[in-house]
């Protein structure tokens, strides 16, 4: 076991090698879990917010995509909303593929 430890004279470079290793993985795997929860957080509080100011994009009474004058959306060559695939209101996507249509 004692030679084990000592590697052939190179214990003194191999251990605190693979300790210094393992403090830094275990160092991204706490950083990646806080942030990971800290998205979880902020992504709950986003729903929360939309959800209590009744926001829905696709049939809000402020913004009529398909419909407005100001910007065509729809018709545009760098935004191509139909095949978007942050979109997720399909009822959306069939008006603004017809529209463009």
């Amino acid at each position: 076991m004692n030679e084990f430890i000592q590697m052939g004279g190179y214990g003194l470079y191999i251990w605190p090698s693979y300790l210094i290793a393992a403090i830094i993985m275990a160092g991204l795997l706490i950083d990646s879990i806080t942030t990971w929860r800290r998205q979880e957080k902020t992504l709950q509080n986003l729903k929360l917010i939309a959800k209590s100011d009744n926001v829905d994009i696709a049939k809000s009474d402020n913004v009529d995509i398909a419909k407005s004058d100001n910007v065509d959306i729809a018709k545009s060559d760098n935004v191509d909303i139909a095949k978007s695939d942050n979109v997720e209101n399909n009822e959306a996507n069939d008006k603004i593929q017809q529209k463009v249509i």
